[in-house]
């Protein structure tokens, strides 16, 4: 099941798919999906890796995305680091 959804989660899939996918993958902890996720074209992809990356506390990934062209991106780190204690 997991890889199919793995499948989902490509960038040839409409964003509704790939966010599902994302959901369902960042509950099952891979780590592998979510860090794509953080670099996926879609702003609002990003931005729901943003909380995963938290639940996996990949700190370095978090501070990574500080610098994402997107404020909101930006925004969603500084918020998740936050909540971290960082």
């Amino acid at each position: 099941m997991e890889k199919k959804l793995v499948e989902f989660f490509g960038e040839s899939e409409p964003q509704g798919v790939r966010s599902a996918a994302l959901e369902i993958l960042g509950i099952f902890k891979r780590r592998d999906v979510v860090l794509a996720a953080a670099k996926d074209e879609s702003v609002n992809i990003r931005c729901e890796a943003m909380y995963w990356l938290r639940q996996l506390r990949a700190y370095d990934a978090l501070e990574a995305a500080l610098d994402d062209p997107s404020e909101r991106v930006r925004e969603r780190a500084a918020r998740e680091l936050k909540w971290l204690g960082q």
